[in-house]
């Protein structure tokens, strides 16, 4: 059996950028719940955790493509968390309200 899950409601997160620029919005790491209500407590939700470590990423960038010009690199840094989906450091407890997802199993 194959499961999938999204959220019921609409999510974004904004920003503006420009044509013919390169950006860097930081690194985005999935993390699955486990459906308490599931014998299997099988993941069918997630999160992200967010982290906007510009340096770092583009050191480890260049060196997998030197002829990246990391100066020329705009950055767009997401403020905040953007409960409940993004959040800036790993959840110790997660809870979620599976009300709010679409849980589809195939």
């Amino acid at each position: 059996m194959a499961s999938s899950s999204k959220s019921k409601g609409k999510f974004s997160v904004p920003f503006e950028i420009e044509s013919g620029k390169t950006y860097y919005l930081g690194r985005f790491v999935a993390h699955s719940i486990p459906d308490p209500r599931k014998v299997l407590a099988i993941p069918l939700v997630g999160y992200f955790v967010y982290d906007h470590n510009k340096a770092k990423d583009l050191e480890v960038a260049s060196l997998k493509y030197p002829e990246l010009n990391i100066e020329s690199i705009y950055s767009i840094e997401l403020e905040g968390n953007a409960h409940p989906y993004i959040y800036r450091e790993m959840l110790k407890e997660p809870s979620v309200d599976f009300e709010s997802w679409e849980l589809h199993e195939f």
